[in-house]
C-alpha cells in the first residue's frame, strides 16, 4: 500500500524545512513534527484526568498542572507524522502542500514497516 504525504515548495519554506526536505530525498529520513509546532493548540493536548474531573475526585487546579507537566514532557520527546491514502485532495494540497504549489511523496507502507523494525 502507498500512503502519501503533502509537502510544501521548499522555495516558500523556512532553512529547517528545506533540510528536511533534502533529507527525505538524499537519506529516505521523515520529519517527525513536536506537537507543539501544530497549528491547533489542543493537537496531542493530553487529558487524562477527565473522568476524575466530573467525578470530583480531583480539583482543576491539580488536574491543569498535572496536564501542563504532562504535555511538557511529552513534548521533549514526541514527533508526529501524518499520511493519507489519498494523493488528490484538493484541501490537502491547499493547506499542507503550499497552496497547491508543493508535493505529494508516496511511500510503500511494506518499506516504512522493515525501515521501522530495524
Amino acid at each position: 500500500m502507498i500512503l502519501y504525504q503533502y509537502r510544501g515548495n521548499i522555495h516558500d519554506n523556512s532553512k529547517q524545512d528545506k533540510k528536511f526536505f533534502i533529507d527525505l530525498i538524499t537519506n529516505g529520513s521523515i520529519k517527525f513534527t513536536n506537537p507543539i509546532d501544530f497549528n491547533d493548540p489542543f493537537d496531542c493536548y493530553p487529558n487524562s484526568w477527565g473522568n476524575e474531573i466530573h467525578q470530583g475526585e480531583l480539583p482543576h487546579a491539580v488536574v491543569d498542572s498535572c496536564n501542563y507537566m504532562l504535555q511538557k514532557a511529552l513534548s521533549q520527546i514526541v514527533g508526529v507524522t501524518c499520511f493519507t491514502p489519498h494523493n488528490d485532495r484538493m484541501l490537502m494540497w491547499s493547506h499542507y502542500a503550499s497552496q497547491h504549489k508543493g508535493i505529494c511523496i508516496g511511500f510503500d507502507t511494506d518499506i516504512l514497516i522493515k525501515e521501522c523494525d530495524e
